[in-house]
């Protein structure tokens, strides 16, 4: 994770998260601890990370990288950073964090929209600000 990615993150819980309750609920997408980790970020929140590999930082491993095993509405918040890049189909990846959202929840997404290539398992997208508006 670039270390701008961190501190954005922080930004946004630091304006976002004192509004919600103190037992929210955090799941952040693609939660792997590659040079660097959200979860301490939200150290004071029920928080799961989940990502399609094992490793450091993941508390679940996805079967399917498209399918979330929640029920609906079931995050307050839904964090993901350096993660839609790598996704190669990542808007049947947002539908289902839709689907996991609670009504009036929060997603945090940070992905780059420059930078070298770099595969984790593969490096398919980059994001301009006209994205998030589409």
């Amino acid at each position: 994770m670039h270390p701008s990615a961190y501190a954005t993150c922080q930004r946004f819980a630091h304006t976002y998260m004192p509004h919600l309750p103190a037992d929210a609920c955090v799941l952040d997408i693609g939660a792997q601890d590659i040079n660097g980790s959200l979860r301490s970020i939200f150290y004071s929140h029920k928080y799961l990370g989940v990502d399609f590999v094992k490793g450091v930082g993941v508390d679940l491993v996805l079967d399917d990288p498209y399918k979330l095993s929640f029920a609906d509405n079931s995050f307050d918040v839904v964090v993901s950073s350096s993660c839609f890049e790598h996704s190669e189909l990542f808007w049947l990846l947002f539908l289902e964090i839709m689907r996991v959202l609670k009504p009036h929840g929060l997603f945090y997404f940070n992905a780059p929209s420059n930078g070298i290539y770099h595969r984790y398992p593969v490096d398919c997208w980059r994001f301009f600000p006209d994205s998030a508006q589409a």
